[in-house]
């Protein structure tokens, strides 16, 4: 119905249309706004791929095993927000500094789907059971450490001697076998799935590193086991004995061998990335290395449905708009200087697209990454770093090099053109984000939007605009303000700065502040038990000293009681004793007294 819409065929647009297809979410880790990222977000619009949510923005992330499981939680935290999305959604997740858009997003989603099937074609061959592939990885052609995706991978789908007879002898001519973690896409319930069980890896120290590199490819390294373990007897016997514990191990992860979506731009072959004209004007057969099975260079079939590199609406033939006037803002009003692109009508075959010449692909996207995979947190500020060392493949070499700023206006301008009207609508394919938002970036922790370009948003700064356009037209937005957009801009920024500095230092005296009312209370709550410890103790002690007084006055008085039994007793024997005597003289006395009686008579 877009296309009818645009190509004059329906006037109107149909009542209570709904959304039928799955919303598309483009993540970006990424800890701030280098020119790095304004590149990639950049491309991310010009290219038509939603308003990228990024991963941990701002952060202070001081060692790489905070970044690995800030990089792990960010993302989850996302897939499992049910106002966010839905179990069917895709998602996208790219390195949010190094990363190139080529391909239109819909391009993007037709490529994954081909890609899917020539996998689970594969899969289905191989082990004849229920495994399917669902998210697919980037691929790399090394392996950093001793994870277990290093030793046990599943080969890879291209020709032995991709390289010809070079093959495997040297990294550059190596085929792609191990998995990046920098570069991945996928439906949001396995996903979810996948990064749960990354989560509980990582803490439970189970990979080699304590990196998202080494975690995910620890995953895929079980599962290729568990697999493997289903069809050989040898390997089920190396997958317990190596494998420990009973969660799961089936993820539906697979890679990208041939670079369709995703194409580093490391360790690659002498002339294995051209950029490549397909129309007669060029002849491909010199891009062919002698003695490969290269695949003919052709324009793959998701792209020759594409809309026109080039393209725009004929406003002025067609416009749904219930408006008779444009509905532009002024400052994207249409300007030859600022809007000039090529004919509408230009193919993509007449413009240069970088190509794998070994594989065939036309990669969607490019890592430019030449640092270890996903150590984008390894550094709490700014980090430089070396361009990759693929001889001729620069940003320049991207098809829309030397027109960013007019395509990015084509893009602003079209939530205000007839076919905003449309989208906004029915959705359809291009309404991929519920959320909204068009020209900027949110955060996923505090859901901010923040707009490109603007001084109070991201990459809008005029040292940001003049590396990222190339092209000293100004500042985004006021190129035709006779030169004062840009001092303008730096005064905002020098206000800015002033306003930040201003909020850092009342944050700085409130934390002060804040500190010192916490060591005063500390302090008064240390000062308030010590002497609560010594009121206890003083009562302690004259509870002790009564205590002791009353032991002792018991004392006595045991002893006083115990002497007057004694005394007691002896006078009782005493007195006993004395009438014992009495009794003895009495005796002794009627004795006698019988004596004379008897001595008389």
């Amino acid at each position: 119905m877009t296309l009818e819409l645009e190509n004059g065929e329906i006037d109107l647009v149909p009542a209570h249309l709904t959304k039928a297809t799955p919303n598309f979410h483009l993540l970006m880790p990424a800890l701030d706004e280098d020119d790095e990222f304004c590149r990639t977000t950049l491309s991310a619009m010009i290219l038509n791929y939603p308003p990228p949510t990024i991963i941990n923005f701002y952060d202070q992330l001081d060692t790489l095993a905070e970044g690995g499981k800030a990089h792990l939680e960010g993302i989850l935290n996302y897939l499992k927000d049910g106002k966010m999305v839905n179990e069917e959604d895709l998602v996208l997740i790219v390195d949010g500094r190094d990363t190139w858009f080529q391909l239109p997003s819909d391009v993007f989603i037709r490529q994954y789907q081909n890609v899917l099937e020539d996998a689970n074609k594969r899969l289905a061959s191989r082990y004849r059971s229920n495994f399917t592939q669902t998210i697919v990885f980037g691929a790399l052609k090394t392996c950093e450490g001793e994870d277990l995706a290093c030793k046990y991978f599943p080969q890879s789908m291209l020709p032995g001697d991709i390289y010809g007879k070079g093959t495997g002898k040297v990294v550059e001519n190596t085929p792609a076998s191990y998995l990046n973690a920098d570069m991945v896409m996928g439906p949001v319930g396995d996903l979810r799935a996948l990064y749960e069980a990354a989560i509980k890896v990582f803490e439970e120290k189970k990979s080699q590193q304590a990196t998202v590199q080494s975690v995910m490819a620890t995953l895929f390294g079980e599962q290729q086991m568990a697999r493997q373990a289903q069809r050989k007897r040898v390997m089920k016997r190396i997958f317990n004995e190596t494998v420990k514990g009973g969660r799961q191990h089936e993820f539906k992860i697979g890679l990208d061998y041939t670079h369709t979506l995703f194409q580093p731009l490391t360790h690659c072959a002498t002339g294995e990335l051209v950029p490549l004209i397909h129309d007669n004007s060029t002849d491909l057969s010199h891009s062919h290395h002698h003695g490969t099975p290269t695949p003919p260079l052709i324009i793959p079939s998701a792209l020759q449905q594409a809309k026109l590199p080039f393209w725009t609406p004929d406003f002025a033939a067609h416009n749904p708009s219930p408006n008779e006037k444009p509905a532009y803002i002024d400052k994207l009003e249409i300007n030859i200087q600022l809007d000039s692109l090529k004919p509408r009508n230009t193919t993509w075959e007449q413009i240069k697209l970088i190509q794998n010449t070994y594989t065939g692909a036309i990669p969607a996207t490019f890592h430019v990454n030449n640092r270890p995979a996903s150590q984008i947190f390894h550094h709490s500020k700014r980090a430089t770093h070396k361009r990759p060392s693929t001889k001729d493949i620069s940003w320049k070499s991207l098809w829309y090099a030397g027109y960013e700023r007019a395509l990015l206006r084509k893009y602003f301008r079209n939530p205000q053109s007839p076919v905003g009207y449309h989208t906004a609508a029915i959705g359809g394919d291009r309404l991929w984000d519920l959320r909204g938002g068009r020209g900027g970036v949110w955060t996923e922790k505090e859901g901010l939007w923040l707009p490109w370009g603007e001084v109070d948003g991201v990459c809008g700064s005029v040292r940001q605009m003049r590396r990222v356009f190339g092209d000293e037209r100004g500042v985004w937005l006021h190129e035709l303000d006779d030169g004062k957009g840009e001092a303008q801009r730096q005064d905002e920024e020098r206000e800015l700065k002033e306003r930040i500095l201003e909020k850092e230092r009342e944050a700085k005296e409130t934390r002060e502040k804040e500190e010192k009312e916490r060591l005063e209370q500390e302090q008064w709550e240390e000062d308030a038990n010590r002497n609560l410890i010594n009121e206890q103790k003083i009562k302690e002690g004259a509870q002790r000293l009564k205590e002791e007084g009353e032991e002792a006055e018991n004392v006595k008085q045991e002893k006083e009681r115990k002497a007057y039994e004694e005394g007691q007793d002896r006078l009782d024997y005493e007195d006993a004793d004395e009438g014992n005597d009495q009794q003895r003289y009495a005796e002794k006395g009627r004795r006698k007294y019988r004596r004379q009686r008897v001595w008389v008579g």
